[in-house]
């Protein structure tokens, strides 16, 4: 039986998610966080489930082994893994069975596994990126939305949170994946600031000037006294 307000309040949660991410964002924008260092990002995962497959709300985890390449771009190889319960329904009968007539539904419980490639746009050149994968196995799957790589801990480790939009055959479901990017390696220490100009030289000083006199000569017997060339 269709449940269309079920369908309303799964999508109303993504979009109050995918809200929530964009806020913590905001002060992540003015600050340059690239790491190229790979990285290894486990996750768990819970999907609300479409109301087509008549399953329970799905959930497992996904594993990415990734680096950013610029600041603007990180890519990524992903894998995936999903298990939905199956709702409860009447037990079709053996004669239902026998003779094809039209027999209650009987749900059971689906897996979705697979592996495929992944990019991250980092538009702000801070932790918010825009995702989307691509992957094969046991259907072929592909997730879109929002990803954020929160609260720095240390070694540049940090929570990762995604919003996305998983879809799988006609199904199309909201799906919630939470845990940590934990880098390789140690981080890159900072270039270290160039050195200090040289001191100007000081100036030579001008050598004085020595201006020499005429002698001071008394005057012969019987000359007037002149002071002439006297100081």
């Amino acid at each position: 039986m269709d449940k269309p307000w079920k369908g309303k309040h799964r999508h109303s949660k993504l979009t109050a998610i995918c809200a929530m991410a964009a806020g913590l964002a905001t002060p992540a924008a003015a600050a340059d966080r690239y790491d190229d260092r790979a990285y290894i990002a486990p996750m768990l995962s819970y999907v609300f489930a479409d109301d087509d497959r008549y399953n329970k709300d799905g959930y497992g985890g996904a594993l990415a082994l990734g680096k950013q390449i610029s600041p603007y771009l990180g890519v990524e190889l992903r894998g995936s893994y999903l298990y939905y319960s199956a709702e409860s329904g009447e037990e079709p009968g053996l004669l239902c069975n026998l003779l094809g007539l039209n027999c209650p539904y009987q749900p059971s419980s689906t897996t979705l596994y697979g592996i495929g490639a992944a990019l991250n746009l980092y538009p702000f050149m801070g932790g918010l990126y825009i995702h989307a994968d691509a992957m094969g196995g046991s259907s072929t799957q592909y997730n879109v939305g929002l990803g954020y790589d929160a609260l720095t801990l240390g070694g540049g480790a940090a929570l990762r949170i995604e919003a996305l939009y998983h879809m799988n055959k006609d199904f199309e479901e909201p799906r919630i994946n939470l845990g940590m990017r934990i880098p390789f390696g140690a981080a890159a220490k900072p270039a270290p600031p160039p050195p200090p100009p040289p001191p100007m030289a000081a100036p030579r000083p001008e050598p004085v000037r020595v201006v020499s006199l005429p002698p001071c000569e008394l005057p012969a017997s019987g000359q007037p006294v002149s002071l002439a060339g006297c100081k």
